[in-house]
């Protein structure tokens, strides 16, 4: 190579600096959720000609049908890296705990601490062709123990508590010792240099705003539609939804409809007939059950960032979530489309009658709910957000800054 076309190549590493990226998570897309389709509409929204990304993503015995998702997905076999679910081993450990605080506290991190002694996992290092590895599911650092690039980590499934005992393991870099930097949702901006890394960002989610938009038709239902999205089980809350559907007085014109899959289908009331469980459905069909819906009731205990949620206002859905989530939505709050409630039932069955006394005014602020959403949540723009800060943590870190 001679000085010119050195010169050319220096010049083309500081506009482009970075071009090869992997997404890790910890699923096999056999069942889709919110992270999962996050991932893949990043991946489709890349700029192909910038960006080669891989996925990196688990076996857990369906391989073939996994690489036939993907494949129709538009992601090649060739960009995909499967490994074993070694996670899978603690099974034992789990068990109905799953959904519970102390699997997350303590059971969760003493599994990742044996695999990590046992070496029960295969060690992705040289053959990871990649400058920047993006974890969706921050367990999956230890699989990078080897590799010599920039590893960031997601807030999604991460809800910042400083009373926690993992909040104090991650910032001593006890846990999750790998990752470099974190993409922190904007509720959790104070944490930006307060986690002993160096290459923390802010970044809000995004949709698929062509996708989930108000109806164009006006709702001309009676009763007040209430609807849940997600899985039944005890950190969606879903229990204390049913609970608090309980408590609305009989003669409140109500129904609630029910999406989504879980262990605690069991305890939708069969005799009530306000309530309709709709079973799993797939995108095109949630966004038409969004429009022919009002209000959107999530009182999850410790999602951070619900997608759900912006689906939800990007429909033209009045929202009720948990306080825990106070600050992730605070626009949509001062437009009055959204509020916060306690985790308490009573507290939740109140709020859900009182926002539906609101709902002419929700409905007449579709235009500018849904604006907003285009705004600031489009997920075209915050991929191309994603990749920039990439670009630049990718930068410094190649400098040896952090």
């Amino acid at each position: 190579m001679n000085i010119n076309d050195k010169n050319l190549e220096d010049t083309k590493y500081q506009q482009n600096p970075i071009q090869k990226v992997t997404f890790a998570i910890a699923s096999d897309f056999i069942g889709l959720g919110g992270l999962e389709l996050m991932l893949l509409q990043y991946y489709k929204l890349a700029d192909k000609n910038r960006f080669n990304i891989k996925i990196v993503c688990l076996d857990k015995g369906k391989r073939e049908e996994t690489l036939k998702f993907l494949e129709r997905r538009g992601v090649g076999n060739e960009n995909v890296i499967m490994i074993k679910d070694s996670d899978a081993k603690f099974g034992f450990l789990l068990g109905n705990w799953f959904t519970k605080k102390f699997f997350y506290a303590l059971i969760r991190p003493l599994a990742s601490f044996f695999i990590y002694v046992f070496g029960l996992r295969k060690i992705l290092g040289k053959e990871l062709d990649s400058q920047v590895v993006y974890l969706f599911n921050n367990e999956l650092n230890s699989y990078f123990r080897k590799f010599k690039g920039l590893v960031i980590g997601h807030n999604g499934m991460w809800v910042i508590d400083e009373r926690s005992i993992s909040f104090h393991l991650i910032k001593n870099r006890l846990l999750w010792k790998r990752i470099d930097g974190m993409r922190l949702f904007p509720q959790y901006s104070k944490y930006v240099n307060n986690l002993n890394r160096k290459h923390n960002f802010v970044l809000q989610n995004g949709i698929d705003v062509n996708l989930y938009h108000p109806p164009r038709e006006d709702k001309n239902w009676k009763e007040i539609r209430f609807l849940f999205v997600g899985r039944l089980d005890y950190g969606k809350g879903f229990d204390l939804l049913i609970a608090a559907v309980s408590l609305i007085p009989k003669d409140f014109n109500f129904k609630l409809f029910i999406v989504g899959e879980g262990v605690l289908r069991t305890i939708i009331p069969a005799d009530d007939n306000r309530v309709e469980y709709l079973g799993k459905k797939n995108s095109e069909e949630v966004a038409d059950i969004y429009r022919n819906s009002d209000i959107l009731v999530l009182p999850s205990r410790w999602d951070p960032y619900p997608l759900v949620v912006l689906e939800a206002l990007s429909s033209g859905l009045g929202v009720i979530v948990t306080q825990k989530l106070k600050g992730a939505y605070d626009d949509f709050e001062r437009v009055n489309a959204l509020r916060y409630t306690p985790l308490e039932p009573g507290e939740i069955s109140q709020n859900m009658q009182e926002m539906a006394t609101e709902i002419e005014e929700i409905r007449n602020n579709f235009p500018v709910v849904h604006n907003l959403i285009v705004e600031k949540h489009d997920v075209a723009k915050i991929t191309n957000l994603l990749l920039s800060e990439l670009t630049k943590k990718y930068i410094a870190f190649n400098k040896g800054e952090g």
